[in-house]
């Protein structure tokens, strides 16, 4: 009687076909997920700017000031890449107590209907002082061209984000 050996496993083809199934996934799972960071990007940096927004206004309010100086207005300064918070009146360069955020890679700001890109919040009301009718901040992501509209209003508070 002749006994046949059990062969087990797989053979090349099935592990090939395996393999490129398998790579066929990651390579879409990959691809959504890389076209999903700039909007991520987008989504990240409004959140910090209306977070900023938010305590800069509270801090007007309150009236924190660093320099022991007594009830300052604070503010925010729009540049392309970055803002900038501060205490006082206006955005004045020299100032140590001034703060930069800069923006991630690809993210730009603008303002519409905004003095001179400079937000400034009253002390102990917090309105802003330096707004028109419909004053908007505009975040562009450049690699796509998406943007976020932060609406606010006469008081200052973010009523959309659009």
């Amino acid at each position: 009687m002749k006994y046949r050996k059990l062969q087990t496993g797989f053979t090349v083809i099935e592990l090939i076909l395996v393999i490129a199934i398998l790579s066929l996934v990651f390579a879409l799972i990959s691809f959504n997920w890389v076209a999903s960071l700039p909007k991520q990007n987008l989504n990240s940096a409004v959140e910090v700017l209306v977070a900023d927004l938010k305590q800069q206004q509270l801090e007007a309010m309150v009236g924190i000031d660093s320099g022991g100086g007594g009830l300052m207005n604070h503010g925010i300064y729009f540049n392309t890449n970055e803002y900038i918070t501060y205490e006082g009146s206006s955005y004045n360069v020299s100032n140590s107590s001034n703060i930069q955020f800069s923006l991630p890679q690809g993210i730009t700001v603008s303002t519409s209907d905004i003095t001179s890109d400079d937000l400034v919040f009253a002390h102990t009301s917090g309105e802003p002082t330096t707004i028109g009718v419909n004053p908007q901040i505009i975040i562009t992501n450049q690699a796509n061209n998406i943007q976020k509209t932060i609406q606010l209003n006469q008081l200052g508070v973010v009523v959309s984000i659009n």
